[in-house]
């Protein structure tokens, strides 16, 4: 009962396969000879292969990004090492410099305040120098008018104060010290020229002309001066050098990434050239071992019909062995069975041919007692 539905259960899979393959045939014969479905089919492996272009374009994008970020990271350890370094280096200068006036008995405070003092003694002087100028010039509008020489030259030399004062704190060292000069000697120069004038010293009335040119030039350039102060001029520099660097860098990653390309091709190039010879001493060495396979199967083959052959051989010998031996069993079996009457009779017969036949003993291989040779 288990083999017949055994039996069923083949058939009823059998004929599912052969069902499952028509189905398959139809299928395909309907795929190849459908234009539409061609056309899906051709848009479906183009998306397949788009998709596929775009995982590994986000692949390569998250790598980059993974080694960017680690990249960032350690920059961001090397300046913090280098910010540290720079000021552990401040630092230490200053603490020199705080134990050198320690020892001249100049504490950090008192250095402080001879400093702040200093600025603001020479503010207060310029501030002082400016409203004493503006005074001057009040003075000479009202004696001589507004439009007089003498008042427009007291007003541009004013004024050339007045941006000395404010863009003094904006030039290097060496200007704001030939400002803090210019600004103590324009007030005094002012007074010269207006008192010289009062008292109309010929001199001075021939140079008020030249002096309201300077003075006019002089204001004309600080004005233009504080509209096209730029503090971050030195930070622009800096910018193009960090530009420069950037180009520099650029070039550099662009070089390296051809010659890392370059390498990667040449590699890929070697790889393949590996896996050939590989796969060519592979190939070589089963050619060999089929060879050697062969060899050894055909002295298998040899080995088992010689073995075959000599058991044949041994096998008739012994077969022919056995006949001979059944051959020799059986007269002597039937002689066993016969009386003793019949061995009389035979006794009697041998004596006749013995005597009919003298050579019997030696062609029969008896010994002859009168033979001298025994």
């Amino acid at each position: 009962m288990y083999s017949i539905y055994d039996g069923k259960r083949k058939v009823d899979n059998t004929m599912s396969d052969q069902i499952e393959r028509e189905q398959q045939i139809e299928e395909e014969s309907l795929t190849k000879n459908s234009l539409q479905i061609q056309k899906a089919a051709w848009i479906r492996e183009e998306l397949e292969k788009r998709r596929a272009q775009e995982d590994q374009l986000l692949q390569q994008i998250l790598r980059e990004q993974q080694m960017l970020q680690e990249l960032d990271e350690d920059m961001d350890q090397n300046m913090a090492h280098a910010k540290e370094g720079r000021r552990y280096r401040e630092d230490m200068k200053a603490r020199v410099d705080d134990r050198v006036y320690e020892m001249h008995d100049l504490s950090a405070d008192k250095r402080e305040g001879m400093r702040e003092y200093g600025y603001a003694y020479r503010r207060g002087y310029a501030l002082a120098m400016v409203f004493f100028s503006l005074a001057l010039c009040v003075f000479a509008g009202y004696l001589h008018g507004i439009a007089s020489q003498t008042c427009l030259v007291l007003m541009f030399f004013t004024g050339v104060q007045a941006a000395i004062l404010v863009h003094k704190k904006q030039c290097p060292k060496f200007w704001q010290f030939v400002c803090d000069v210019f600004s103590a000697l324009i007030f005094p120069g002012m007074l010269i020229l207006f008192i010289g004038c009062e008292l109309h010293y010929s001199y001075y009335e021939r140079a008020l002309p030249y002096c309201l040119a300077v003075g006019l030039f002089l204001l004309a350039l600080t004005t233009a001066s504080y509209f096209l102060y730029d503090p971050y001029r030195s930070a622009r520099r800096r910018v193009g050098d960090a530009k420069s660097m950037i180009r520099s860098i650029e070039r550099s990653a662009k070089k390296q990434v051809k010659k890392n390309q370059k390498q990667q091709i040449k590699e890929e190039l070697r790889q393949d050239r590996l896996q050939k010879k590989e796969s060519e001493k592979l190939l070589k060495i089963q050619q060999k071992q089929e060879v050697r396979l062969e060899k050894q199967g055909k002295r298998l083959q040899k080995w088992e019909t010689w073995k075959q052959q000599f058991l044949e051989r041994f096998q008739k010998r012994e077969d022919i062995v056995d006949e001979e031996v059944s051959d020799e069993t059986l007269p002597d079996t039937a002689a066993g069975d016969e009386t003793l009457p019949e061995e009389a009779v035979v006794d009697e017969a041998l004596p006749k041919e013995t005597a009919g036949n003298e050579t019997l003993p030696i062609e029969s291989g008896e010994e002859d007692p009168d033979d001298p040779h025994i």
